[in-house]
């Protein structure tokens, strides 16, 4: 008679525990939310798992990389924009100097104008973003470029103490093995492509009182002008191109998310309704015990 009580003690005693861990698995599921969360429970679908989180997390930096290309190419369309603001100032006082009728001290007005448009331009080839600075990515540190000479020997230059490699190109991986530039070289735009030139002849010719030089230097600024509005072109472009590329990444991310709680994601209202079903079970286990067992042996199991 020893034996079978200990028989059937040992059956109710395992019956509970399975329905234990069971009640146990079913609340960790609701209270997480997945139903899937060690390799045991379904391989196949947690390697499925594995290489969506895997590719998410690519998508992911794909994402942030065009954040920042955009930064950067929306940054630069500011500065490009307020270079081309200044070029049109700078012929519009051109326009006013070219007319003989202006007098000496209404030139040497101009001049100053024009020498606080160069001042303005300057500010914006050395436009710094973060650390660094917009028309040089890789650089950190000293201005790009400086304002030095005096008089007609006047001139802004790429600083001497920096190697031109600081100028090279800023690159996105905005894709698998695609990469997008997002940086725009300031010293071809303003140094080689002689915006600064073209102000300090202006400037030059309003001291001077030479309106000829004056007049000249309308289509000079005006060509100066369009390279600007080509480059800030170039820039929009660029980051349409960026934007259209984050839209498709964004649908992409959407469905892998959604696939993905299809995979791990646990059914709350079934789950519930099984955990209630278990709870049953282990009461009617608890109960059919109490009418086999001693009351202490029940006591000590409950």
């Amino acid at each position: 008679m020893r034996v079978t009580n200990n028989l059937i003690t040992q059956n109710i005693i395992r019956n509970l525990q399975q329905n234990m861990q069971e009640i146990a698995g079913l609340q960790q599921n609701i209270s997480s939310g997945e139903k899937i969360k060690r390799l045991s429970d379904d391989p196949s679908s947690l390697w499925q798992i594995m290489s969506l989180k895997e590719k998410l997390l690519f998508q992911e930096q794909y994402n942030l990389n065009i954040d920042n290309g955009l930064l950067w190419l929306n940054e630069a369309d500011r500065a490009l924009e307020s270079a081309t603001q200044i070029l049109q100032k700078a012929q519009d006082i051109a326009l006013q100097g070219a007319n003989a009728d202006k007098g000496d001290a209404d030139l040497q007005v101009m001049a100053i104008e024009v020498d606080s448009l160069i001042n303005q331009m300057l500010d914006a080839a050395n436009t710094p973003l973060g650390e660094r600075y917009l028309f040089a990515g890789f650089h950190k540190g000293e201005k790009l470029f400086l304002r030095q000479g005096e008089g007609a020997a006047e001139e802004v230059v790429f600083n001497p103490a920096l190697p031109e490699e600081v100028l090279g190109r800023t690159e996105r991986e905005i894709l698998p093995q695609v990469k997008e530039e997002v940086s725009l070289n300031g010293k071809e735009l303003f140094i080689d492509g002689n915006i600064f030139a073209h102000l300090f002849n202006l400037k030059n010719a309003l001291e001077a009182k030479d309106t000829f030089a004056v007049h000249d230097c309308i289509a000079n600024l005006s060509i100066e002008q369009d390279l600007v509005i080509q480059a800030r072109t170039a820039a929009g472009t660029k980051a349409s191109r960026l934007n259209l590329v984050k839209e498709k990444l964004t649908v992409q991310e959407n469905n892998l998310h959604d696939f993905l709680a299809g995979l791990q994601g646990s059914d709350l209202a079934a789950a519930a309704t099984e955990l209630a079903s278990r709870m049953l079970a282990y009461q009617a286990t608890l109960a059919s015990a109490t009418k086999v067992l001693q009351t202490s042996l029940v006591n000590f199991l409950g």
